[in-house]
């Protein structure tokens, strides 16, 4: 891939110029220069705003430019891992069952079918966002039954390469799409999932989505007060780590934030 459109300045600007070193190097010029000249990836630093490792367009789990070829090579990779698993053992842990030769499993209310070549089947009109991270629940997926213990994204572990994309692109697109259409927002939420109570949980509201068995999320939305701004937050239950891993977690998201997107300009909005 050639050199960035940007500039070392550029690229400093958006560091915290703190000279932290968490990047390895000594100073956040030094950081912005190996960057521009391609001997450091923007990944290397976990404060760059996402913004500008989109700009500098290498290839990261971040990077929009690389991001159609990335999704590709891993649907292919997990393809290939599916034809290694014996789709009937690993039925009952994940939740699933077995419809002939193929395993089903419950997404939002809908039956997807997962085959021996990693072939996605479904009676839904809409279902290519859910195929990568479904295949990675079947593939990698332990099967755990969910804790009761929550945990924001970024207190997942081997989170570094994805907190900033996830906050950026899945958890702020969300806040964003709820402070526009809010009653559609959550009309669309409660119609997939469940009013969630818990002791420890103060927003004025609080969803839980299962978009996989053993893969509950819960939406957290504080609307806008005098003096204050409104906040969206995501949970998972910690053994999401176990059934789903980061990158997979990071995959699911993005799809349900791609399908509401479908479903709000189905209704005539924008």
């Amino acid at each position: 891939m050639g050199k960035p459109a940007v500039t070392p300045l550029e690229v400093f600007k958006q560091t915290p110029r703190t000279n932290c070193g968490e990047c390895g190097l000594d100073s956040c010029m030094t950081f912005a220069l190996q960057v521009v000249q391609g001997q450091k990836s923007p990944q290397d630093c976990p404060y760059l705003a996402a913004e500008m490792a989109d700009a500098i367009g290498q290839a990261g789990p971040g990077s929009r430019a690389d991001e159609p070829n990335r999704r590709e090579s891993l649907l292919e990779t997990l393809r290939k891992d599916v034809r290694g698993v014996d789709l009937s053992a690993v039925a009952d842990k994940l939740g699933g069952v077995m419809h002939g030769d193929r395993l089903a499993i419950r997404c939002l209310g809908k039956v997807f079918e997962i085959d021996a070549d990693g072939g996605l089947h479904s009676d839904a009109h809409v279902h290519d966002w859910i195929h990568l991270p479904l295949l990675q629940y079947v593939v990698h997926g332990e099967g755990k039954d969910p804790t009761g213990v929550w945990a924001t994204f970024r207190e997942l572990d081997g989170l570094r390469k994805w907190d900033r994309f996830f906050s950026h692109r899945c958890e702020k697109a969300f806040h964003e799409m709820a402070d526009e259409h809010t009653d559609l927002f959550f009309d669309i939420l409660s119609l997939f999932g469940r009013d969630f109570d818990a002791e420890d949980v103060t927003a004025d509201r609080s969803i839980l989505l299962l978009p996989l068995p053993k893969v509950p999320i819960v939406f957290l939305y504080w609307p806008p007060e005098e003096g204050f701004e409104s906040k969206l937050s995501l949970l998972f239950d910690r053994a999401t780590e176990a059934n789903l891993g980061v990158e997979g977690t990071y995959l699911l998201v993005q799809g349900i934030l791609e399908m509401f997107r479908r479903l709000i300009a189905k209704h005539g909005l924008r």
